[in-house]
């Protein structure tokens, strides 16, 4: 229920993967015991990503001090949604419309070179990219 892998098992065991994965094979329990425990811990990791999206409530315990000296008492916090859990949860739920990867298809008219394309050599790129940030004379034609 730990969501460990087989190598990780093999590791915890002192034995060789191997092992693991022929245990796998020859006794169904065992195999079913794992997938059981690994599917109940991803569920608990979803549980947890998706209360992390939506925000929570919860009860906990603190010390406060008073004339009477220190008493505890039960306080409501608060954990407001997470942006970055909000994120992560839509563009794996729903990638094509919430993935922030985007793909960019330029094209010209049929027929008409690619736009903006260039073949080029590193000695070239570098020289394209030294003339934008050096600053040139006035009135001094360059070279070709």
């Amino acid at each position: 229920m730990q969501g460990v892998t087989d190598p990780e098992l093999a590791i915890m065991f002192g034995l060789d993967p191997k092992i693991i994965k022929a245990w796998r094979k020859m006794y169904p329990s065992f195999n079913e015991a794992l997938e059981e425990g690994r599917t109940i811990a991803d569920a608990e990791v979803i549980a947890a990503l998706h209360k992390k999206a939506i925000g929570y409530s919860y009860n906990t315990e603190v010390a406060v001090r008073g004339k009477g000296g220190v008493r505890i008492e039960m306080v409501k916090k608060t954990t407001e949604p997470d942006t970055n859990a909000i994120k992560f949860w839509l563009s794996n739920r729903d990638p094509d419309r919430w993935s922030e990867r985007r793909h960019l298809q330029m094209t010209g008219k049929p027929g008409a070179p690619d736009i903006g394309v260039k073949s080029e050599t590193k000695n070239e790129l570098m020289s394209s990219i030294l003339s934008l940030i050096i600053p040139k004379p006035d009135n001094i034609p360059e070279r070709e």
